[in-house]
């Protein structure tokens, strides 16, 4: 019998757009396991501005280097 297996899905955070929340750099090597992004911080009501620049530019590919990704929140970012 056949079987394929579903990857673990997974989310990377960054408040700072250097490094994410598990501390590892930013960087954008092509990983399936990826189904979320989320870099900066909202700005709503309660929070103040805080502006970030991403340490690596998005790239253009990112359906392909990340194919399982649904989700793609970017808040203040400076230097898109």
């Amino acid at each position: 019998m056949i079987t394929s297996t579903t990857p673990i899905l997974r989310a990377l955070f960054s408040e700072d757009g250097q490094q994410w929340h598990d501390d590892t750099p930013m960087n954008w090597e092509p990983d399936e396991s990826i189904s979320k992004f989320v870099i900066g911080t909202p700005l709503g009501f309660d929070r103040e501005e805080k502006t970030v620049s991403v340490a690596e530019l998005l790239p253009a590919d990112l359906a392909t280097r990340f194919p399982n990704l649904t989700h793609l929140h970017l808040w203040q970012i400076e230097n898109l």
